[in-house]
């Protein structure tokens, strides 16, 4: 795992490339029932996560995020 270029990263803390899978589920009530959206884990830092989704989400939706 290699930290992206740092000249093209302008954040406060680098972020890992990774590829692993990710179910993703909006936390809203009643709660989701089921597994979540499958997504793509792209990178990973201290300050947050990228992640590639097949459905768009809306700023400030909470997420709960589970990586396999």
């Amino acid at each position: 795992m290699q930290p992206k270029d740092n000249q093209l990263n302008r954040r406060d803390f680098p972020r890992i490339a990774e590829d692993a899978r990710v179910d993703v589920n909006r936390l809203t009530y009643p709660l989701p029932q089921g597994g979540g959206m499958r997504a793509a884990l792209k990178d990973i830092g201290r300050d947050g996560v990228c992640f590639q989704s097949p459905d768009p989400f809306v700023a400030q939706d909470m997420l709960s995020l589970k990586i396999h």
